[in-house]
Parts: structure tokens; sequence; C-alpha cells
């Protein structure tokens, strides 16, 4: 059995990195993140009976879709509100006000509680298992919709924007579909082959989707700024 990267040195873990920075062009920063960002990926999804969910937004467009140049570190991870729903569309335009805000409230507290009580134990297992299980943190905020998963930084070499940590931010305003399975694999694997690396299988919103996504918020904002503006003159 090949030998893993968690199972291997430090030491080892950057001169590998060094050399797949100098094959990649990407720095040994960027690197280590991506291959936290995915072993993070193929743990959220090999939660048992989870829930209908993708992975969408900038980092699916930059990792799975190579749409977008810049390396996208954030995992945006969206819940399908369908299975919660019981039939109901919070979309229609049918409904009042008070019946999509109490769908809402339900939704959130749902995730708060998916995340402290079965997300983020079962990532703190899946790190037990890592020679590292010690030097990793996880934080939470307040709604249980943003997640942070600290690692062990093997590079010396600094980067005040890229931290040693992964940022999960969990969400279910929208549908799931369409999306598409994809295999997630860190960078350093395209270069580094007698190494097993995390790799997973995960289901990742459609860049279309995630496009129309982008534009309805930006069109949404742009409405609100107009509103504010008429209200003020």
């Amino acid at each position: 059995m090949a030998d893993t990267y968690f199972t291997i040195t430090p030491d080892e873990q950057q001169e590998i990195l060094g050399y797949a920075a100098e094959q990649l062009g990407r720095s040994e920063t960027i690197l280590e993140k991506d291959i936290w960002v995915c072993w993070v990926l193929k743990t959220l999804f090999s939660l048992p009976d989870a829930p209908p969910m993708a992975f969408k937004e900038g980092t699916s467009l930059s990792k799975v879709f190579n749409v977008i140049s810049r390396f996208s570190e954030d995992i945006d991870i969206t819940l399908d509100y369908q299975y919660l729903a019981d039939g109901f569309d919070p979309f229609a335009t049918s409904q009042s006000g008070n019946q999509i805000k109490k769908f809402t409230d339900r939704f959130k507290r749902h995730i708060f509680h998916y995340a402290n009580d079965v997300v983020i134990p079962y990532i703190r297992s899946e790190l037990n298992n890592l020679p590292t299980a010690a030097l990793h943190s996880i934080r939470i905020d307040e709604s249980g919709e943003k997640i942070w998963v600290s690692y062990p930084a093997a590079t010396e070499q600094p980067d005040e924007y890229l931290k040693s940590e992964v940022l999960i931010e969990l969400g279910g305003r929208n549908v799931i579909e369409p999306n598409e399975f994809h295999v997630v694999k860190p960078y350093v694997s395209e270069v580094v082959t007698d190494l097993e690396f995390p790799a997973g299988q995960v289901v990742v919103l459609s860049p279309e989707r995630t496009f129309w996504e982008k534009a309805t918020l930006i069109g949404s904002v742009a409405l609100t700024k107009q509103v504010l503006i008429n209200v003020d003159c």
C-alpha cells in the first residue's frame, strides 16, 4: 500500500510541496491548503445518511470546472431545502411573508443542529484517524452556518491571506439541481504519483446554476440599492 500524504513527516511534506510548487507554478501554501480542502470535501460527502447537498460557488468553479483561474479556498455547501419542505415552495408567489419566514427559521434551526450534532462530530472523528489529530481544532459560528477546520502547516512560506484552516459555509436557500458527480483531488497529485492524497466523489452544482445564482444575487443587490436611492431622494 502506498504511503499517504498524512503519514509522512512534515519535512517530507514540505519537500513534496516545494517540488510540486516548481512544477505547477503555484505557491506551496496554496498547494498545501488545496490538499486540506480536498480532505474536507471528501469527509463531508462521506457523511452517513447525509441530506441532499451540493458543492457550489467559487471553489467549485475553479477546482472542478476550471472556469476561473484564481485559487478559491472556501467550501460552500448548499443543502436542498426541499427535503424539509414537505411540499412547501418558499418561492411560490402565493406564499405569505409569514409562511416563508416560518419555513426559513425552521430550516436555519435544522442547519444549526445538523452542523453541531452531525457534521462537527463526524469531522472530528475523521481527524482523529490522522497522525496529526491533536494538532487540529474546529470552530463554529453562532448560526452553525460557518465551520472552520484548522490544520498544522508544513510549509514555512508565510501568506497573510491564506490561513491554515478551511472554512465550510453551510446554507439551504436554493435547490441543488442541476448537478454533476465529480472526483475532487489535490493539484499536487498531478505531479506526485507515488503518494496517496485525499480524493473523493462529490456532488457539484452545475456551473450554469452557480452563475445564475450569482447573477440573481447581483440583480437583487442592485435593486435594493436603487430602492434606497429612490427613498433617499
